[in-house]
């Protein structure tokens, strides 16, 4: 679906297609460096060394939507199927992208160490790039964050300044960063949040990844998408109910590393 090629996904996430009731299979190659040995001239071989790769299968969740209104309230103008499938069709969209997003910031929520930094600084946003360059085979990184995260990605020299033109003023960030690519993350409506008007991406946090190396997440996508509408006359209160129905599945899976930015303050 367009809707998970679009915006910040394909910076963390990549995804695969097969066909309904089928799996995905994920290979993924061990980053073991091996060690040099010192070695006489004379000396025909060393500790011999070597590494696996590690095979991931996904199999396809069942979702499914279902929605409906009965004949009268149809033949009254009081509702639409076409429209309620419409909306039924944006939910199962935003369903997978939900998914995606809330398995990539899990994963890098959980993060320790070196691939976690407590409080943004400049110095320790920088380390955290070079650490996620260096461990993903100096593949560059880039910074991710919703444009509120964003606009904490500055300099820490006091005397520096804006003027009108730049891309701080004009773009509400930078575009880049000491050297490394500043990427958006566009905001979305939460709207299975209890909070009213809630928003889905954390403002309070920046993320590091490679996007040229493994992705992160990764989404498998099972079939296409499937519908069933009854008869004005198939139910006992004459209800016309639509359900659509989409096999996917989301998961970490990868040989790369990622960085967070656990607070802006």
């Amino acid at each position: 679906p367009d809707i998970l090629m679009s915006g910040a996904l394909p910076y963390f996430a990549d995804i695969k297609f097969a066909d309904l009731g089928g799996s995905i299979k994920f290979d993924i190659k061990s980053n073991q460096i091996f060690t040099v040995s010192k070695a006489g001239y004379r000396k025909r071989r060393t500790d011999l060394q070597k590494s696996f790769k590690t095979t991931v299968t996904m199999t396809g969740e069942n979702h499914e939507i279902t929605v409906g209104s009965d004949l009268f309230e149809i033949m009254t103008g009081q509702a639409n199927v076409a429209e309620d499938v419409m909306r039924a069709t944006l939910g199962m969209e935003a369903g997978m992208l939900f998914d995606a997003y809330d398995n990539f910031t899990a994963s890098a929520n959980a993060l320790t160490g070196n691939l976690a930094v407590t409080n943004y600084s400049e110095p320790s946003l920088m380390k955290l790039c070079q650490t996620v360059t260096a461990w993903n085979g100096n593949r560059k990184a880039v910074i991710l964050g919703t444009p509120v995260a964003l606009k904490a990605v500055l300099p820490t020299n006091a005397n520096y300044r804006y003027l009108l033109e730049d891309d701080y003023v004009k773009l509400g960030h930078l575009q880049t960063f000491n050297g490394y690519d500043v990427i958006p993350m566009t905001q979305v409506a939460n709207p299975y949040s209890s909070t009213p008007y809630d928003l889905k991406l954390d403002d309070t946090k920046i993320y590091v990844v490679s996007p040229a190396s493994d992705k992160i997440v990764k989404i498998g996508v099972f079939g296409g998408s499937y519908s069933n509408t009854d008869g004005a006359y198939d139910n006992a209160n004459k209800a016309i109910e639509t359900t659509i129905e989409k096999a996917w599945n989301v998961a970490t899976i990868t040989n790369s590393v990622c960085g967070v930015v656990k607070a802006l303050s």
